[in-house]
């Protein structure tokens, strides 16, 4: 297969639709997604921005303009990444599988800086879908907050039956 084809046909593209998604499926959880701490929550939301930020920057440019070795590299982290998402019930149970994932979307941003920045419609439109994700991820915050605020006041209560 000639350089050209390697890099139009790589497969960081079918890794990254792969990890949105396995990220999908983590959202669709609404069971799983209230039993997570705000760490989590945080990571969770993280994901989704970065996962969505490099779809917009390597759909939005020629794949001519990327190297082979910079789509490898983001490969690998999205494979990893994706990994981390499968076993989600571990990941994000776990502050050092979190943090271990938040590593890896470090890389991915460092990565995507190497994209030429092209601005176009659909990077309003990623924009536009960070802003419902920061809305989501506020409601979810609040979710959190409640179901705190909830066991506060039921311990509360416990302690002054007992008193």
């Amino acid at each position: 297969m000639s350089l050209i084809n390697q890099i139009i046909n790589h497969p960081m593209y079918s890794t990254l639709d792969k990890a949105k998604e396995s990220l999908e499926n983590i959202e669709n959880n609404e069971e799983f997604i209230s039993s997570l701490d705000e760490y989590a929550i945080q990571a969770l939301n993280r994901t989704r921005a970065v996962l969505s930020h490099l779809k917009v920057r390597i759909n939005s440019i020629d794949p001519l303009l990327l190297r082979k070795a910079l789509q490898d590299q983001i490969n690998t982290e999205l494979n990893n990444i994706n990994n981390q998402l499968i076993g989600f019930e571990t990941t994000f149970k776990n502050h050092n599988n979190l943090d271990n994932l938040n590593q890896r979307l470090d890389n991915i941003l460092a990565y995507t800086s190497q994209i030429i920045n092209l601005i176009n419609e659909d990077s309003i439109e990623t924009i536009r879908e960070t802003v419902t994700s920061f809305r989501k991820s506020v409601g979810q915050q609040k979710s959190f907050l409640e179901r705190q605020q909830e066991e506060f006041l039921e311990k509360s209560s416990q302690r002054r039956k007992k008193q």
